[in-house]
């Protein structure tokens, strides 16, 4: 009780002058928290004042979700009431019921917003790494009621909305964001769902989400990371799953912008359209009219592209000549059917 107390006053002090200086004993008492939380949950709603005191510079934000981040995965360690309140902070229209109809008229629904938007214009890695992962373990239960909901043709396209916003961030994925990679395993049971149940009410939805990957999965955001390329095939894969809801019209879209492009000052969005392209091929009517109507003039500016990347033997050239040559080697497929 006596370690509760001058815990208690020490978040206090915190709290009451956000802007000094009380590194001395911040880490410490962090620690001491999180092991207190681990017995007595009783410190949660002075951590979420504390959470969100400064909305500036976000002083104490990164340590306190450290501190949540450490208890909730384990519901003995947090109430569901304790639950509910941190998910409205970091998920305003979080699906999850609010049995108790507890008060949450105090939430400040535009917090997240303007934290991740601190995040980004700091380019805080660490920090916007740590939040994602919070994030798919935060949304785990929600996210199941949500795919629940979608089961029974139930709408939740406001829930769906704001998960969107979360991985549209403008910042290179793996290297500098995280949320469309820890993110990828919801999509993927979302996008299995709807095919379950042949479910199309959410296709514009989708189209939006591909937008979003196809921005994330060009070669422009690789910087010899190997993870990167394992999140690209797992997001290609992904919009692979998306087009068997959405049919042709994504690859028309495609194929219409490349035949438009200029590959000297479009490169990688070329190669990228085309590695997206091998996976979605279906050569149906309209496909055969959109490359005959331009001569097959696609396969030139292939070739074109692979004299200028081949004058290069990095690993970014290696990747292109492959996804090039794939390319190809489909067309030719077709050709000799």
């Amino acid at each position: 009780n006596n370690i509760y107390f001058i815990i208690e006053n020490n978040i206090n002090l915190l709290i009451l002058n956000y802007n000094n200086d009380y590194s001395k004993i911040t880490d410490i008492l962090f620690d001491i928290i999180t092991n207190l939380l681990n017995y007595n949950s009783s410190l949660f709603s002075l951590l979420i004042k504390l959470m969100i005191v400064d909305q500036v510079n976000f002083k104490y934000t990164d340590a306190t979700i450290n501190i949540f981040y450490s208890i909730i995965d384990d519901n003995g360690k947090l109430d569901y009431n304790s639950r509910y309140i941190l998910e409205r902070y970091f998920n305003p229209t979080t699906i999850l019921p609010n049995h108790d109809n507890i008060d949450v008229s105090f939430i400040d629904d535009t917090f997240i917003v303007k934290y991740i938007q601190h995040l980004i214009d700091g380019k805080k890695v660490d920090e916007l790494s740590k939040l994602s992962l919070f994030y798919s373990v935060l949304l785990e239960k929600s996210n199941t009621i949500m795919l629940n909901k979608i089961l029974l043709n139930e709408d939740v396209s406001m829930n769906l909305t704001f998960l969107l916003s979360i991985i549209d961030i403008p910042l290179v994925p793996v290297e500098e964001e995280q949320f469309s990679l820890n993110l990828l395993p919801f999509w993927n049971d979302l996008v299995d769902n709807l095919i379950t149940i042949n479910n199309k009410q959410y296709n514009e939805t989708l189209y939006k989400l591909i937008m979003i990957y196809i921005k994330k999965v060009s070669l422009e955001n690789y910087n010899n990371n190997v993870e990167f390329l394992s999140f690209r095939d797992d997001a290609i894969e992904l919009i692979e799953n998306m087009w068997s809801l959405l049919g042709n019209d994504i690859l028309y879209d495609l194929l219409n912008q490349l035949l438009s492009m200029n590959i000297e000052q479009e490169c990688y969005s070329f190669e990228n359209y085309i590695n997206i392209t091998n996976s979605l091929l279906n050569f149906d009517e309209k496909v055969n009219f959109l490359l005959a109507a331009n001569n097959c003039g696609i396969i030139s500016k292939v070739v074109e592209i692979m004299r200028m990347v081949c004058s290069s033997d990095s690993n970014l050239s290696i990747i292109m000549v492959k996804t090039l040559t794939t390319f190809v080697s489909n067309i030719h497929k077709f050709l000799n059917d």
